[in-house]
């Protein structure tokens, strides 16, 4: 057998050891259920298309209209998940649908007004602009409340000629309000809710789409949405509708890669069906985590007295020591969390979506807190961490899903 397949093998039962031990706290994966992953190994496969989202044209492959018709399906399903007349899931992932969107409808003589990193922003979206020449300005942020500054950006919005203002948060405990915004008529909204699709799937986080015409909803749909890595663009907007069915493709895009669309679906099929327990169970988890954390003396970020979080993120504090000394041990142990040091916070970042996914108890929530509080210590007891993490991997059994395989 070729030297290289040895090699891969090898690499693949490393990678599955550690994902069996792992203590998954990333705010920025997920599982997802064999009743999703049917549509990756699915025979879409290597279906090719090369026309626009909604229309066959002649260069297609016969067969094709298979492929339009799942497209179709998509856009149907989160018609009624995301009250989006116009659904696009052509594109990749997170950024690489964003970069998309934004050369197929963002002039580049405009300016744009967008969260950056300091307040918790994806720092790729700068830099996407900055290599199209696009102009920004960041979002007033307000560090203290953990909030937009709603007045300055109404100001701005006001006296300055803003092209869209483009939501991009990485690092998320509470969304925009939406009503505090005056959006002129003639500037967009792009929200990118790559990390909440999920939460606002089951109506527990507003949906721009349903507060502004001039918006666009889009993100990567493999966090709190557990599917495979796609990117999703849906808008009610004619003109951009009009922008991006004439532009993606096949000038932006030729092919795309059907299994994962089908793979999509599923997972919002799964949502449809399971997603409002589980979207639930996830915010509920979140705030008890944050209150079990500071019962062992841990600095959470609060939004008020009752709330830590309204997503699935938690903002836990530390000096930079102690970050770093955290994260050292989190990569020794295999604890996926996130390290964390900006203008917003210093510490580290805890998701919960994937261990509620799992139906963690709330036992096992106090040990989640017990092993962060140990990772923070001076004294690392070795044994004790290990043997938590060695209970919390073994209680990873798959809930909130649907089990119909159909695809084989």
């Amino acid at each position: 057998m070729n030297k290289f397949y040895n090699e891969l093998k090898q690499l693949y039962k490393k990678f599955e050891k550690f994902n069996e031990e792992k203590v998954p706290l990333c705010a920025a994966e997920t599982y997802i259920s064999d009743f999703v992953r049917q549509g990756l190994s699915s025979d879409f496969e290597g279906k090719y298309i090369q026309g626009y989202k909604n229309r066959i044209i002649e260069k297609d492959n016969i067969g094709s209209n298979y492929i339009y018709e799942l497209l179709s399906l998509t856009e149907k399903i989160c018609n009624d998940l995301y009250h989006a007349k116009y659904v696009d899931s052509r594109t990749l992932s997170g950024m690489n649908c964003m970069a998309i969107l934004i050369m197929a409808i963002v002039d580049k003589s405009s300016t744009v007004l967008i969260t950056t990193k300091e307040c918790g922003g994806h720092p790729s979206l700068a830099n996407i602009l900055d290599n199209l020449g696009i102009r920004y300005l960041p979002i007033p942020y307000d560090f203290e409340k953990f909030e937009i500054n709603y007045s300055e950006l109404n100001k701005i919005l006001l006296e300055q000629n803003i092209s869209f203002v483009i939501f991009c948060q990485s690092d998320i405990i509470s969304q925009p309000d939406f009503s505090k915004i005056n959006l002129p008529f003639s500037t967009g909204l792009i929200y990118d809710a790559s990390q909440t699709l999920g939460l606002i799937a089951a109506n527990l986080l507003d949906n721009p789409l349903c507060h502004f015409n001039n918006s666009l909803l889009i993100g990567g749909t493999h966090k709190t949405l557990p599917g495979p890595t796609c990117g999703i663009i849906m808008t009610n907007n004619d003109d951009y509708i009009k922008k991006i069915d004439f532009i993606i493709s096949p000038t932006l895009l030729r092919n795309i890669q059907p299994n994962n669309i089908a793979a999509l679906c599923l997972a919002l099929i799964e949502q449809a069906e399971v997603g409002v327990k589980y979207q639930k169970a996830i915010v509920t988890n979140a705030n008890i985590l944050g209150y079990k954390l500071t019962s062992y003396g841990i600095d959470v970020v609060k939004l008020n007295n009752e709330l830590f979080t309204k997503t699935h993120q938690l903002f836990v504090c530390f000096d930079e020591h102690t970050t770093n000394l955290i994260y050292e041990r989190a990569i020794k142990y295999n604890i996926t969390l996130n390290k964390r040091i900006s203008k917003l916070y210093t510490g580290i970042r805890i998701g919960v979506q994937e261990i509620t996914r799992y139906n963690y108890s709330e036992s096992d929530l106090d040990n989640i807190a017990k092993l962060i509080y140990l990772l923070s210590c001076n004294e690392e007891k070795e044994d004790t961490i290990h043997n938590i993490c060695t209970d919390l991997s073994h209680k990873k059994k798959p809930y909130f899903i649907l089990d119909d395989i159909f695809m084989v």
